[in-house]
């Protein structure tokens, strides 16, 4: 009987010290909000948590959703960190270059043209790439191992607008140009007047860009038809002063925002101001407007948001914060800034839920309206909406 007792004792032990223990999935260190909260604002289901533990001097630089994969940036070490949507995984971490000075923020492409990795083909869309003002990195999305590089032709000052295959890069020259990814090719040129600052943005079949001096433009991208020539100019225009931020856009038409106080609105077809427009404010417009759906929002750099009726130009609201708009849904629009978060009823710009946060890097959205949220230090988590 002692035998007995004995070894079920050791049992026991074994059991509590091994196979019954189960650890948690989350812990305290890696939150960035607690669930109560979120609950709060619709989201109080935790799928996941990480840390990437981004201290010693490094900086959070960008953060990307790109697919099944969040990647971040991390300088001045140049570390690229690859994490799944789906669990939380980290999926690989890879320095690109220590040699670059500055790279932008990593990108991805949907095209399923093939490559070469070595001997064996993929296809880009299992690749992701990264750009310095000189050169193009692509990496496996699988274990980050660097697949090759395509040097650019001129200096790029921003990351690319994708269309497929194709990148489209504004220059420190002035030069809008188009690169063939798989094979490095230059396909085409056009010559703004000053510095491309802000990232060229895709309206397919064509990019608009914007320069220092307020002249901006839409150029074809590509050939959508047997009618279109890449590279060549369909309309352009001139604001009184320089264009830093990208332009937004909705089926209604184009949104720029410039450095002469106004935040412009273009028809997407022929360029010419949209009846009522420009919205006049009374500081320099540095950031990129925002559409959301049939709704458009103005961040200011005095501490506000402004809400702008798309069709007429009127404001509609204004938020005391310099907050970001991350989604809307139903008519609810849900807002990131510094330490809160906020549920504003899109109607009237009112907050019918504030929470308190960690500081926050980034508030991005992921499938099926899921949010993920950043701190400085890269903690993340991904919170889902309630059913």
């Amino acid at each position: 009987m002692r035998r007995w007792t004995g070894a079920c004792l050791l049992l026991l032990c074994v059991l509590l010290s091994t196979g019954c223990k189960s650890e948690a999935p989350f812990t305290d260190a890696a939150r960035v909000a607690q669930i109560g909260n979120m609950h709060r604002l619709g989201y109080g289901t935790l799928r996941w948590s990480i840390d990437l533990d981004v201290t010693g001097g490094e900086e959070l630089k960008f953060v990307e959703v790109l697919g099944d994969l969040i990647v971040t940036l991390e300088t001045p070490s140049n570390m690229l960190t690859a994490v799944s949507t789906v669990d939380g995984r980290l999926v690989w971490r890879k320095v690109v270059d220590k040699s670059a000075i500055k790279l932008f923020a990593p990108f991805r492409t949907a095209s399923r043209t093939l490559i070469y990795d070595g001997s064996r083909q993929v296809t880009l869309n299992s690749v992701v790439c990264i750009n310095s003002e000189n050169t193009v990195y692509l990496l496996s999305a699988v274990d980050g191992h660097q697949i090759g590089t395509r040097p650019l032709p001129i200096a790029a000052s921003n990351a690319p607008a994708v269309a497929e295959e194709y990148l489209i890069f504004g220059g420190a020259n002035g030069t809008v140009f188009a690169i063939d990814l798989v094979t490095g090719f230059k396909k085409w040129a056009y010559k703004m007047p000053a510095a491309v600052v802000a990232r060229p943005v895709l309206i397919k079949p064509s990019v608009f860009v914007g320069d220092a001096l307020g002249v901006y433009a839409l150029i074809t991208a590509f050939a959508y038809s047997g009618e279109d020539k890449p590279g060549e100019l369909r309309w352009k225009g001139k604001t009184f002063a320089p264009i830093r931020g990208a332009a937004a856009y909705n089926n209604q038409g184009i949104f720029v925002a410039s450095e002469d106080q106004s935040l412009y609105s273009f028809n997407r077809a022929t360029g010419r101001d949209r009846d009522g427009w420009p919205f006049r404010t009374s500081e320099p417009l540095r950031m990129s407007p925002i559409a959301l759906g049939n709704s458009l929002y103005l961040p200011l750099a005095s501490g506000s948001l402004v809400s702008v009726d798309p069709a007429t130009a009127r404001k509609l609201w204004s938020f005391p914060s310099l907050a970001k708009p991350v989604l809307l849904q139903d008519q609810r629009l849900l807002l990131s800034g510094g330490n809160a978060l906020w549920m504003v009823d899109n109607a009237t710009g009112k907050a019918t839920v504030e929470v308190q946060v960690d500081p926050l890097r980034a508030v991005l959205r992921l499938d099926k309206n899921s949010l993920l949220l950043v701190s400085p230090n890269g903690r993340m988590q991904r919170y889902d909406p309630e059913t």
